[in-house]
């Protein structure tokens, strides 16, 4: 086995984004969405042209876990995500993926598809026909772990249906808005026959990861190419800050509230925003 092979068990990088801009198009993302979550194309190009420059192997989620069983995995493998199904992951990153070869995972928020700012079916299943991995990313957006049992079991299940529904193919992955989740939520992903789950915990993936807690590393716009090296080369140091800071993001939103942290987030960002 690979882990054999190399004397310990390897870790591979999945890379959270969520939306690639074009700096010279205005859109309502920027009066709502983090800033360190919208990369410009510039960046995103250069974080491409280096996975490309340094052979990785780029593969989609489905492919990882099938890999993983048949041990074909390299210890250059690394995993793109996108959550929420925005347009500029089919009018941006697409085009970019395509230039590279390169597959990536898309996470759609179903009641969301055709939405200002947000995919449309056919751009949807343009993706899926490319060998794009398209999944879950709930009907709403609500957090998991707040909702009750019936409605989180919609949420859950009723994405995965109409998403197989209108791609004919499996949904097996799914990932959690906000990185929300708990035990009733994890049960409720496996009894709707998905494979796995991924969540914003930061970390890596590796042959021990339980696949319905998959973690991810942030890839924010304030990274130069330097740390997104760090990150994929998987820098212990740097890794372990950014453990840090998630960590005290969940400690505060544990003491006041995921839905309070938000909102006061938010103020904070829109008074931020309005002081530029």
């Amino acid at each position: 086995m690979l882990a054999n092979r190399l004397g310990k068990i390897p870790k591979f990088a999945i890379l959270m984004y969520h939306d690639v801009y074009l700096p010279y198009i205005p859109d309502l993302l920027s009066e709502y969405m983090h800033p360190s979550f919208r990369l410009p194309q510039k960046k995103f190009l250069e974080q491409m042209l280096f996975l490309k420059e340094q052979r990785y192997q780029i593969v989609v989620l489905n492919e990882l876990v099938n890999m993983l069983v048949c041990d074909e995995l390299n210890k250059k493998t690394v995993v793109i995500t996108f959550d929420d199904g925005l347009s500029s992951n089919y009018n941006v990153v697409f085009p970019i993926l395509k230039e590279f070869g390169f597959k990536a995972n898309f996470f759609i928020t179903v009641n969301k598809i055709g939405s200002v700012d947000y995919m449309n079916l056919e751009e949807i299943k343009e993706l899926s026909r490319a060998g794009m991995g398209v999944y879950s990313h709930t009907l709403n957006h609500h957090l998991m772990s707040e909702l009750q049992m019936i409605d989180m079991e919609k949420e859950i299940s009723l994405s995965k249906k109409i998403l197989e529904e209108e791609l004919q193919k499996k949904v097996d992955f799914i990932s959690f808005p906000d990185g929300s989740y708990n035990s009733k939520a994890l049960g409720l992903v496996k009894n709707a026959s998905y494979i796995g789950a991924c969540n914003s915990d930061t970390g890596y993936f590796n042959l021990k990861t339980d696949k319905f807690r998959i973690p991810r590393i942030t890839v924010k716009s304030n990274y130069d190419l330097t740390e997104f090296k760090k990150i994929v080369t998987g820098d212990s140091l740097f890794v372990m800050k950014l453990k840090g800071e998630f960590l005290i993001k969940r400690i505060i939103e544990k003491i006041i509230g995921k839905k309070l942290y938000k909102i006061i987030f938010i103020f904070f960002l829109k008074r931020s925003l309005e002081n530029k």
